[in-house]
């Protein structure tokens, strides 16, 4: 993925945005504005930034070690890690990052 993925990733992503440009009622354009997707990009920066902690605190407290995909176990570990960390993100956005962009707006930028 590094050497020859993300050289690979990158146009394949500017493709689509052409293309959901140019067709703005076509297929494409009408499964990204599908409503689950566009809340999850409203809450995508928090799960960006805390995933990884939420996961290991999850396996940690529950499984006493670290992150393992072994068994069953694990996989249902990490469902709820999932589920917590996008709680948490609908949390913060709901409770912070929307009050602190309500106060933003009220001043102009010059």
């Amino acid at each position: 993925m590094a050497s020859v993925g993300h050289s690979v990733v990158a146009p394949f992503f500017a493709g689509m945005l052409l293309w959901v440009i140019a067709f703005p009622a076509g297929c494409i354009a009408r499964t990204l504005s599908f409503r689950p997707l566009g809340l999850v990009g409203l809450v995508s920066y928090f799960v960006y930034l805390f995933h990884t902690p939420v996961f290991f605190v999850t396996h940690w407290a529950i499984r006493g070690g670290t992150p393992a995909h072994g068994d069953w176990t694990g996989g249902a570990v990490t469902l709820l890690a999932l589920a917590m960390t996008f709680t948490l993100a609908a949390a913060s956005w709901k409770w912070l990052e929307s009050p602190l962009l309500g106060i933003g707006r009220r001043f102009a930028y010059s």
